[in-house]
Parts: structure tokens; C-alpha cells; sequence
């Protein structure tokens, strides 16, 4: 798995090679990227808030997706598109006489 991250960001033309090299994205930086990632998922002695958390995962899930698409559709009925330049032109005219 830590290959195919280091492949995608590396190119596929990167020759992985497993020395420490600094200077550029190595084995080495995903190395400490996950040991920081899996430590700071660990490092919580009460683990009782990912309970919480994940007990309401799905409901705050669906108010984001609903809120969304609330959004899309009262955009979409109070927007006038139009194709026509000469509406846009006209539109800027007024806009810009005040």
C-alpha cells in the first residue's frame, strides 16, 4: 500500500529507492507522514469522543448533503442565464451607470 502512495507521488517514471534521501519525496517522508498520522489517531487516552462522533457520523452527513442541494436549486430558480451577448452587454451597461 505505502508503494502505490509513493508511486502516485513520485510519477510512475520514479525509481523508489528505500535509502534516506531528503531532498526530494521519498520512502522516508511517507515513512514519518504515517507514523505522525497514526500517532496522533492513538494518542488520546479517552477514546469515547470517536463513539460520539461516529453515532452521529450519518446524520450530520445528510444535513451537509441536504444543505447542498437546498443550495443548488434555490440558486438554480433565482438565477436568470442567458446566451445572448447583447443581454450580457446591456447587463454590464446598467451595471456599470449605476
Amino acid at each position: 500500500m505505502i508503494y502505490y502512495f509513493i508511486e502516485i507521488a513520485g510519477g510512475p517514471d520514479k525509481k523508489i529507492e528505500h535509502e534516506v534521501d531528503w531532498s526530494s519525496f521519498s520512502y522516508s517522508y511517507t515513512c514519518i507522514i504515517i507514523f505522525v498520522m497514526t500517532f496522533a489517531m492513538t494518542a488520546p487516552r479517552d477514546v469515547s469522543i470517536y463513539a460520539k462522533i461516529n453515532s452521529f457520523g450519518v446524520v450530520f452527513i445528510m444535513i451537509i448533503i441536504l444543505f447542498t442541494c437546498a443550495v443548488g436549486f434555490y440558486s438554480l430558480s433565482n438565477t436568470n442565464y442567458t446566451s445572448d451577448k447583447d443581454v450580457y452587454d446591456q447587463y454590464l451597461a446598467e451595471k456599470a451607470a449605476g
